[in-house]
């Protein structure tokens, strides 16, 4: 009798010692699978690069879900020797504007300005949940993200905040959306107001992703 209550005990423990073993298999594997896909841009990239020209332009493409064809654009423009109205005197102005690939269904985060009857891409804060119910999502093109006229103003979500902000981004794919976010700052300047310095998306298709999560 008591061989037998011994092996029925045995077998129970490594019955038990069995299953917790599964378990922790399966929470590793669900710890190197993780549905979120972040890179790093090392070093950062300055988005726009100052030039000393009557009109200069520049862009940056990048590529979210690096499958080689780009998803988002990053242009800037520089226009020198603006006449200043009424003094007669000469400034520059600066336009940064993201857009959406061509011929693409992507669209980016902004946010609504009633008073001025207009909307702007979204500087987002750490941890905001980016997803199909986050705001307005737009594709039109050239979206403003700073403009500066020397002689008179400024504008855009993007000057307002000079530290790091998260811009929500959205691509979509064989009629499947999937949510990302680009890391941008806007607290330098050599006449280039904002530098990307990372980017992550959701890899499973209408999830959402909090601005700055990586894993």
């Amino acid at each position: 009798m008591k061989i037998q209550l011994t092996q029925k005990y045995l077998s129970f423990i490594i019955v038990v010692m069995s299953l917790v073993y599964l378990i922790s298999c399966q929470k590793e594997e669900n710890k190197t699978t993780s549905a979120i896909i972040y890179t790093d841009i090392i070093p950062d990239t300055i988005v726009t690069r100052f030039a000393l020209n009557d009109l200069y332009v520049e862009t940056y493409n990048l590529d979210l879900d690096k499958d080689g064809a780009y998803d988002f654009r990053f242009k800037y423009k520089f226009i020198f020797r603006v006449q200043c109205r009424p003094t007669g005197s000469y400034g520059y102005k600066i336009y940064i504007e993201v857009e959406p690939a061509d011929d693409s269904f992507n669209e980016i985060l902004n946010v609504v300005y009633p008073a001025l009857s207009d909307t702007l891409p979204a500087a987002l804060d750490t941890l905001y949940e980016i997803g199909s119910v986050s705001g307005e999502w737009l594709s039109s093109p050239s979206q403003l993200l700073r403009y500066v006229n020397s002689c008179c103003c400024s504008r855009g979500d993007y000057f307002l905040h000079n530290n790091d902000k998260y811009l929500g981004l959205k691509l979509v794919k064989n009629s499947q959306a999937f949510y990302g976010w680009a890391r941008l700052n806007g607290n330098y300047w050599d006449g280039t107001p904002l530098l990307l310095k990372d980017y992550a998306y959701n890899s499973s298709p209408n999830e959402f992703i909090l601005a700055g999560q990586r894993e």
